[in-house]
């Protein structure tokens, strides 16, 4: 399903479709509060789409499979960054391969932004985003957004072959104690652990997730009925079942 915020400022500019007209809209009302409904729903789906990737690292990590562990990891954080942005009225868009930010607000104007998706969702986040949990705290004086973005591109660019089997030293400790007992210390304490490099790996994104679910910030829920919200806590398991931990998943 593609996402609604950007085929919705399309449909907005002008034909042909550049970047002059682009940086030429400028939205009324009606646009505005259209682009606000759009992105909300957006959120949902990047909030939907985190959770199901922590899922699929933690069967990976079970299995032994822990540098696309790394991979799901970190785009748990990036869906989450996303949706942080999304719940506040900041979208990104592209014309052709140009990144773009407009936000929802009558008066609004495209600007045209550096880099790629990710380095844009970043830097927005970083920005836009004081209190969330990727700003409060470095990690080995690391920003944390950029610390899980470095593990991520070692797997994917700079590790000449995945580490697997051999457990790496972010998984060392979430290896030894297992998925279900680490989950409830880093729910229980999100500041002790979502900045020690010994459990951020996992830790950090359990905090950004947190942050999807207990801000207020536009949120109505994953708009989920009562079995896709069981489905969804159902693959958040081990070898024993459902992860108890993430009853707050039930907020539809």
């Amino acid at each position: 399903m593609s996402q609604q915020a950007p085929s919705f400022v399309l449909s907005c500019i002008a034909t042909p479709k550049n970047n002059s007209a682009a940086k030429a809209l400028v939205l009324n009302s009606s646009q505005a509060a259209k682009l606000q409904s759009a992105l909300e729903e957006d959120a949902r789906g990047a909030i939907y789409s985190g959770i199901v990737s922590i899922a699929d690292a933690f069967s990976g990590i079970q299995r032994g499979y822990f540098s696309w562990a790394v991979v799901k990891l970190y785009y748990s954080c990036f869906y989450f960054s996303k949706a942080a942005l999304a719940r506040r009225g900041i979208g990104v868009f592209y014309v052709g391969r140009s990144p773009f930010l407009i936000e929802a607000q009558p008066g609004s104007s495209p600007t045209s932004q550096p880099g790629n998706s990710h380095t844009v969702v970043t830097a927005l986040y970083k920005k836009r985003i004081v209190g969330g949990a990727m700003n409060s705290q470095p990690i080995d004086g690391i920003h944390a957004f950029d610390w899980m973005t470095e593990k991520r591109e070692a797997v994917n660019y700079k590790d000449i072959r995945f580490s697997d089997p051999v457990v790496p030293a972010c998984f060392a400790t979430i290896d030894s104690l297992g998925i279900r007992r680490v989950v409830g210390d880093y729910l229980g304490d999100r500041t002790l652990y979502a900045y020690d490099a010994a459990h951020a790996i996992v830790a950090l994104p359990l905090a950004a997730l947190v942050d999807e679910f207990s801000s207020a910030m536009r949120f109505g829920g994953l708009g989920l009925s009562n079995v896709e919200v069981s489905q969804l806590r159902s693959f958040l398991a081990d070898q024993k079942g459902p992860i108890h931990h993430f009853s707050f998943l039930s907020v539809k």
